[in-house]
């Protein structure tokens, strides 16, 4: 995301809600969003082997599982 206008412009609850909910490029005269979710950007920057990769996802539902079990 880039604002094209000064920050104080550009921000206001239209805005926002729009880039929050963006699925694809949107480009306005006081911004532009690409949306990327977090996990290709985790894939795209991964240096480790693939099996290395496998324990992260496990890792991460176990504490999905606890985090859930505390709520």
């Amino acid at each position: 995301m880039m604002f094209k206008k000064p920050f104080e412009e550009a921000v206001n609850t239209k805005n926002l809600f729009n880039i929050e909910t963006a699925d694809s490029i949107h480009k306005t005269e006081s911004y532009r969003v690409y949306p990327v979710k977090q996990e290709a950007l985790l894939e795209e920057g991964w240096e480790q082997p693939e099996e290395q990769r496998q324990g992260l996802e496990v890792r991460s539902q176990k504490s999905e599982e606890t985090h859930s079990r505390h709520l």
